[in-house]
């Protein structure tokens, strides 16, 4: 009787602010060595269930939808919890069909769901039930993973699916070029609020299945890509060397096929477009006669938008509401039979008769309706003693000569911004931040081309006209600058003043357009509004608590280094930390003078060592005094263990408490000045050799442009 196997995997770790876990359990019904595994149970005629599979994760969140779960998950502070619950089955057979799946979700600190995915491996025609990666694939693999993500107010859905084959030990398999082992096809899906796309190959990397006869050189290549949606760059679609090839022959070799596609190819677009073809080729030898034989068929289809764009013959907008059709289709054939000798007088192949017949119709509609026909065909006998060759092409319409009126027609450049709208608990030390589809800056677009193919070109310029940071309570704009990174595909606003806890603000960015017209910059006009070319964004969203500790968000600088390995116990020669903060945290340190009293604090800390949970009570071995300012006031750490003790490393976890003790001490500050620390705050730190930083990541009360120091 087989036995119900049971397999856990753990993991628990910690990082500064806070701890992390996983806990994922299999559970199947063991089979014999012999034979196939054994269902748990049967549902109705051709259901089996083999086994079940899931768990729980805390503070980590998925990084990728396969592998083992140390390979899928990686810590994450945003990330509350995360359940995970699949199943492993199979219908009729699993030499039919199998598939391993799970759902799993996650959710964040305030209960609402992060995001929800469905992810599995399906399995056919396979003779032997058992994962397997696609170099060692027998059968066709299915890969699926599909999300979708929820921030704030904004929700995106994202599928991925690839397709695997290697069937009859090699008669039938996959390979797509740039692909991994038997690859068939990797195919995208994504939805959101604007945008939608289904991309199953492109004309560059088609999904492509292989049928190779073992035993003779006989074999079929099936390309076919699929693309569709809007905001999607469609690439152009070429003919293949193969029939560009056929028509050359004979010639000087400068056959060039009409572009169908359109130079907007290169632009978002909205439409779709799909292609297919099919690569026959034989070659066999049978004594001393030999047959080569190949022939190619297919077609390229495209219905796409083409914004912005007139044709030069007419000077009217193309196709029918920007919309316009083209195709091709093509087909190639050549053929060689001859002799293999091998004579003393005479070793190669000798041919008997070749032959060579290529056609190729191209066409768009509507507006303008236009046919293209080419046609070549040619033979040679006996070794090209007695040789032809023929060849016409027909023409009815015009193909439009493409300009570009509008050159950013269909073109976005906002993609999106940090903090989401909508979303909650933002820290008041957040640093909006904006990233472009498109960079911004100078462009040089090409508006035509004459008959040469020299084009002719625009310059323009995409300019930040404003990055704003509103406070809604107040109507006020937070003072902040602008910083932009090297490839002008984001841009940071640095905040000069803390948020408020508990508020809702407002960030808007807006994009302008210049063109260089006449030696000057000058606003760019959209021409189907007469108005500046113009972008606007804008998110709303709502800071949380006002922390009462030092977070790492806020920290500009620190040595040593934050998570820094290996450090030296004499590196530091000097024996000097230094913490430097974005913003001011002074108000952990406020001013209190109570009614009829004045008081100060001593600041105490307790040093513990997870690991024993010992407390390490003073005197010290050596004692340290760490001395700031802050206006006039004057705290001294009396009690901190010695520098070169800490950093030896013997602590390797640490965890300070700095609580308030009531004691007069007047200090630099004179009589009747008051400094005052806060209810207890507590640090967690992962390295005693980060020791020296996190103290003062718990204490700065001094503006950025101070720096702490340590001294013996």
């Amino acid at each position: 009787m087989p036995l119900v196997d049971v397999r856990l995997d753990a993991r628990f770790g910690n990082k500064p602010d806070y701890t992390y876990w996983y806990l994922f359990g299999d559970l199947e019904k063991g089979g014999s060595s012999n034979g196939p595994p054994t269902p748990l149970f049967v549902v109705g005629q051709y259901l089996q269930i083999y086994g079940f599979n899931g768990g729980a994760y805390y503070h980590m969140k998925e990084k990728q939808p396969f592998g083992t779960p140390e390979q899928r998950y990686t810590p994450d502070n945003q990330t509350l919890l995360g359940l995970r619950a699949g199943l492993t089955f199979s219908i009729t057979q699993p030499q039919v069909f199998w598939a391993k799946t799970a759902l799993q979700g996650e959710f964040n600190g305030d209960g609402g769901i992060n995001n929800i995915s469905l992810a599995g491996e399906a399995y056919m025609l396979q003779p032997e039930m058992k994962e397997q990666a696609p170099g060692e694939l027998d059968g066709i693999k299915i890969d699926l993973a599909a999300k979708l993500n929820i921030k704030g107010e904004e929700t995106t859905f994202d599928a991925n699916l690839d397709i695997y084959a290697n069937v009859a030990q090699g008669l039938i398999t996959g390979a797509m070029p740039g692909g991994k082992p038997n690859q068939v096809v990797t195919s995208t899906m994504h939805v959101d609020a604007d945008k939608w796309s289904l991309l199953m190959g492109r004309p560059s990397l088609p999904g492509l299945v292989r049928l190779q006869l073992p035993g003779i050189n006989y074999g079929v290549d099936a390309k076919a890509y699929l693309m569709m949606g809007n905001g999607v760059v469609f690439e152009e679609a070429r003919i293949d060397p193969f029939i560009t090839g056929l028509f050359n022959r004979g010639t000087d070799g400068n056959f060039q096929a009409a572009r169908v596609s359109g130079k907007q190819q290169t632009r978002e677009s909205d439409g779709f477009a799909i292609g297919m073809s099919l690569d026959y080729k034989l070659d066999i030898q049978a004594s001393i006669l030999y047959a080569n034989f190949r022939a190619m068929f297919g077609f390229d289809l495209s219905l796409l938008n083409h914004p912005g764009v007139t044709c030069r013959q007419s000077g009217e907008a193309i196709g029918m509401a920007g919309y316009y059709a083209n195709g091709q289709v093509y087909a190639g054939l050549e053929g060689d039979i001859g002799l293999d000798v091998d004579l003393w007088f005479y070793t190669g192949k000798f041919s008997l008769a070749k032959i060579y017949a290529v056609m190729l119709i191209q066409g768009g509609l509507p507006n303008p309706i236009w046919v293209k026909g080419q046609a070549r065909m040619g033979y040679e006998v006996l070794g090209g003693l007695l040789k032809g060759n023929t060849s016409f092409s027909v023409e009815v319409g015009e193909k439009c000569e493409e300009v570009v009126s509008d050159p950013f027609a269909g073109v976005h450049f906002i993609a999106d911004m940090d903090p989401g709208s909508g979303t909650k608990d933002v820290s008041v030390f957040v640093n909006p931040r904006v990233s472009f589809e498109n960079h911004i800056g100078k462009y040089d677009v090409p508006v035509s081309h004459n008959d040469a193919g020299v084009a002719t070109y625009r310059n323009f310029d995409v300019r930040m006209a404003s990055f704003t940071l509103i406070n809604l309570k107040s109507n006020r704009s937070i003072p902040a600058s602008l910083e932009t990174s090297a490839d002008l595909l984001s841009s940071t606003l640095r905040i000069q003043e803390r948020l408020e806890p508990y508020t809702t603000y407002k960030t808007a960015v807006t994009l302008q357009v210049y063109e260089w017209v006449n030696g000057t910059w000058a606003l760019f006009y959209d021409p189907k509004t007469n108005q500046p070319l113009t972008e606007y964004k804008e998110v709303v969203f709502q800071t949380g608590a006002l922390p009462n500790y030092i977070t790492l968000d806020n920290v500009k600088l620190v040595y040593p280094f934050k998570d820094e390995s290996y450090y030296l116990q004499d590196e530091n020669k000097y024996k000097q930390g230094l913490m430097e903060v974005a913003l001011s945290t002074g108000y952990l340190f406020q001013e209190q003078k109570p009614a009829g009293e004045q008081w100060f604090t001593k600041v105490i800390a307790r040093i513990t060592d997870l690991s024993s949970q010992q407390n390490l009570k003073p005197p010290f071995p050596r004692t340290t005094v760490v001395r700031f300012t802050r206006s006039a006031c004057r705290i001294d750490w009396l009690t901190i263990p010695n520098i070169r003790w800490i950093l030896s490393g013997y602590l390797t976890r640490i965890r300070i408490t700095i609580s308030p003790a009531t004691r007069l001490q007047t200090g630099k500050a004179g009589k009747g000045t008051t400094c005052t620390l806060p209810k207890a705050r507590r640090i967690r730190i992962t390295s005693a050799r980060h020791l020296l930083s996190m103290l003062f990541s718990a204490i700065s009360l001094r503006p950025a442009n101070t720096t702490h120091f340590i001294r013996k």
